[in-house]
């Protein structure tokens, strides 16, 4: 494990943040010893459910991303420097501000960061 800082999250390790803050965790069984990179299973406090024919990319796919964004009341603008501000007043977590290349890396280090802080520790 190593940290890294949030705000230079992208790709799949932005991906996997994301989960991490949704309260998800890694799942792998003896007959599904990975689908994918990511195969994930709801935490303690919601139903058991894996992604199986669609990996987690929420990253790239507004469908992921979306209602996330528009549940958390995530703010995504440009900022004026050819790159996009996101604010995330995301109830029950740290206010947060965090900006990205594009809308959705914006708005999902900015989520990340409301819940599990500046740094994480990823693999």
């Amino acid at each position: 494990m190593a940290t890294h800082k949030v705000s230079e999250l992208d790709g799949a390790m932005l991906d996997r943040a994301v989960a991490i803050a949704l309260g998800w965790c890694e799942c792998a069984t003896p007959d599904r010893p990975h689908e994918g990179p990511l195969c994930w299973q709801f935490g303690p406090d919601s139903n058991f459910h894996i992604i199986k024919k669609k990996q987690w990319r929420p990253h790239a796919d507004w469908g992921q991303a979306g209602p996330l964004i528009e549940r958390e009341r995530i703010a995504v603008s440009p900022n004026g420097t050819g790159r996009w501000a996101a604010t995330c007043p995301c109830e029950g977590a740290q206010f947060s501000t965090a900006s990205g290349a594009r809308p959705l890396i914006a708005a999902l280090r900015a989520f990340v960061e409301s819940r599990l802080g500046e740094e994480i520790e990823l693999p």
